[in-house]
């Protein structure tokens, strides 16, 4: 695994659980970052979007909370949008469900 540094500013109560986290778990602070980090990435909502159709608008989601992101006017940019971040994400850049009038459908491959 090819790691990269970075400058992490935590707030203090933050710093202190993942600290203790580190100490119960045997790692460094670092290592304990990492695993929580890594822990938040396997539940991300983010690992599937949906572009919901709502009047007229096309609508950036998460495919499991709906919680909505970006709107778009065309269904064409609200896709590349959404096939852009699962990559950035490094998920599934065709995990996109395409949601009207409540259903759900996948999307078509490009």
């Amino acid at each position: 695994m090819h790691c990269e540094r970075l400058n992490l500013r935590l707030p203090s109560d933050l710093k202190s659980w993942a600290e203790a986290r580190a100490l119960l778990t045997n790692q460094s602070l670092n290592a304990a970052i990492v695993a929580l980090l890594e822990d938040a990435r396997e539940s991300d909502p983010l690992a599937k979007l949906a572009v919901i159709e709502r009047g007229g608008r096309y609508i950036v989601a998460s495919g499991s909370t709906r919680e909505e992101y970006k709107a778009f006017m065309r269904e064409d940019l609200a896709m590349d949008f959404a096939r852009a971040a699962l990559s950035m994400a490094g998920a599934n850049p065709n995990n996109i469900l395409e949601l009207t009038d409540g259903r759900a459908e996948a999307a078509e491959p490009v």
